[in-house]
């Protein structure tokens, strides 16, 4: 196989990994996050720029409940300690 076919194959390979380099992010993206808890409710302000990796994650573990039924064992005004 020569040069001008190694070029031939490459371009059939998919380049998923490009595409998802290339994915719009709002930088500036907060969410808010209601708790319902036997000892009343609280909300939570996620903002993304200060953590991005903390922030995605947070979210995609809030949207998948992995947080139904935990345990809140200290919430203050800027703090909250669960598990």
């Amino acid at each position: 196989r020569n040069d001008a076919d190694a070029n031939d194959a490459d371009a059939d390979l998919p380049n998923a990994p490009l595409k998802a380099a290339a994915k719009q992010v709002d930088e500036d993206e907060v969410s808010i996050i209601r708790c319902d808890t036997s000892a009343g409710t609280f909300t939570m302000r996620l903002v993304r720029r200060w953590s991005p990796h903390g922030y995605d994650r947070a979210i995609e573990l809030f949207r998948r409940k992995y947080y139904d039924f935990s345990h809140f064992y200290r919430v203050t005004e800027y703090l909250v300690h669960f598990g």
